[in-house]
């Protein structure tokens, strides 16, 4: 047989093997071994995070008058009880005096013996000795019940004078109270602790009563988190967390669950978890919003 023959036949032949190894070995699965290590399954729950101010406090005063001194300084920290703003006291001074002289002159009044004392003595005196002459037959007991029942009417207009002294001098005393309360709270003093954001009066203004003179926001913040109805079951204070915040770029700073509101939002259906995060108090600013 010539050699071109048998080339002829073989050639289809090898050409047939080999495609029929390469369609066996593409069809069978290959199992590729590659290292693993360990580690903690993560069921990540997205939240939209809002730092906020924990308190954040409109002071207004509950008097108007004139502001004659104020600390006041937009961006200024105050502490709670510092003077903020004193009001003008001089018309409310004259009304204290006024009524401490009313409430002194009632006072001595009232130390001074009441005629009804000294008629019920009188009338004492004369049912005493209409006892005594009607025990001789002298005077009838008619005459003695009459001064006996008169004897009983001074005594209860006596009690009644003093209850009405007495009602006269608390009032008086009340009305004095009621003026220093109120010069007190001309004395504007800051409620918090905190930053002063804003500033609405001024030394040589006038207010009324109830006006908004300044904002002050505290200084502690809470980092708040809303989380969807279907992410919050499961949640646990004390559980870890990662927050990334869109004003501070490339950065993400450990957390940890502080607290969780059970109560969802009635308008959004979110509910509420606070966080502790491992960052500079200074870095967070009301207002910062992250995830």
């Amino acid at each position: 047989m010539k050699i071109s023959t048998v080339f002829k036949i073989l050639f289809p032949i090898a050409i047939a093997a080999v495609a029929g190894y390469f369609i066996l070995t593409r069809s069978v699965p290959t199992a590729v071994v590659a290292t693993t290590q360990r580690g903690i399954a993560v069921n990540a729950v997205p939240g939209t995070v809002s730092v906020l101010a924990e308190q954040e406090m409109l002071i207004k005063g509950e008097h108007g008058g004139r502001v004659i001194e104020s600390s006041l300084e937009k961006g200024g920290v105050v502490s709670k009880g510092d003077i903020l703003i004193q009001l003008d006291t001089g018309d409310i001074d004259l009304d204290i005096e006024k009524s401490e002289n009313e409430y002194a002159r009632e006072k001595r009044s009232l130390e001074i013996r009441s005629p009804l004392e000294l008629s019920l003595e009188t009338s004492m005196d004369t049912l005493d000795d209409l006892k005594f002459r009607f025990e001789r037959g002298g005077v009838r007991e008619l005459d003695v019940t009459k001064a006996q029942r008169a004897v009983n009417k001074i005594k209860d207009d006596i009690a009644r004078e003093d209850l009405r002294n007495e009602a006269s001098l608390q009032n008086l005393e009340n009305a004095l109270k009621r003026l220093k309360r109120r010069k007190e709270q001309m004395t504007i003093i800051s409620p918090i602790t905190g930053i002063v954001t804003d500033v609405f009066a001024y030394e040589g203004d006038l207010i009324g009563g109830g006006a908004t003179l300044a904002k002050v926001v505290s200084q502690t913040r809470i980092v708040e988190v809303k989380v969807s109805e279907e992410h919050f079951v499961g949640l646990e204070a004390g559980m870890p967390a990662q927050v990334a915040f869109l004003g501070i770029d490339g950065e993400q700073f450990k957390a940890t669950v502080k607290k969780i509101i059970p109560v969802a939002d009635s308008s959004t259906q979110r509910f509420t978890v606070h966080l502790e995060v491992n960052i500079d108090r200074e870095r967070l600013d009301p207002g910062l919003t992250g995830d």
